[in-house]
């Protein structure tokens, strides 16, 4: 990479090479020495600010559908009736869907799909380890994370047949 030198008025020179390295002085000063016309740079940062403003809204969309998976399962928590097992304790579904609803918005920065909410909010203690059970009925008690896993891949199915 090429340096340039470029004579500065020492009075000024905090402008050009103080803490702030990327100063909008340095850059225009820097573009017109290379040629680079100001109304190019203009175009480039207000095509650089569209993206900074419009992509990340592509971003959000592009979740939306995991955030809905996300919702069913924990609407599916609460409206099942079953029992949760937790640590060898017993739950309803109301007290077991506020508590992964504790867990998933603690860990809502790691978790980008269902698949890491289940793994994250809805599969064992972080204190014990312990793998958090249900129990439907008088059925067995299964690991929780297989039948969100289940129930997960059902919704999935529906919503393809709905499209």
């Amino acid at each position: 990479m090429n340096r340039i030198d470029v004579p500065v008025d020492p009075k000024l020179s905090h402008l050009f090479f103080g803490r702030d390295s990327g100063s909008i002085l340095r850059i225009i000063l820097l573009t017109a020495l290379a040629g680079i016309s100001i109304s190019f740079m203009r175009t480039v940062f207000l095509y650089s600010l569209a993206c900074a403003i419009f992509l990340p809204s592509f971003a959000l969309g592009a979740n939306a559908s995991e955030e809905d998976a996300i919702n069913h399962l924990l609407n599916f928590v609460e409206r099942s009736q079953c029992t949760f097992i937790r640590n060898g304790i017993e739950y309803d579904s109301r007290d077991a869907v506020g508590h992964i609803k504790r867990k998933y918005s603690y860990f809502k920065g790691k978790v980008y799909t269902p698949e890491d909410f289940i793994a994250l909010a809805a599969t064992k203690s972080e204190v014990t380890g312990r793998p958090y059970f249900v129990q439907c009925g008088e059925g067995d008690r299964i690991p929780s994370a297989l039948w969100l896993r289940v129930e997960l891949e059902a919704y999935r199915k529906t919503r393809q047949k709905d499209k």
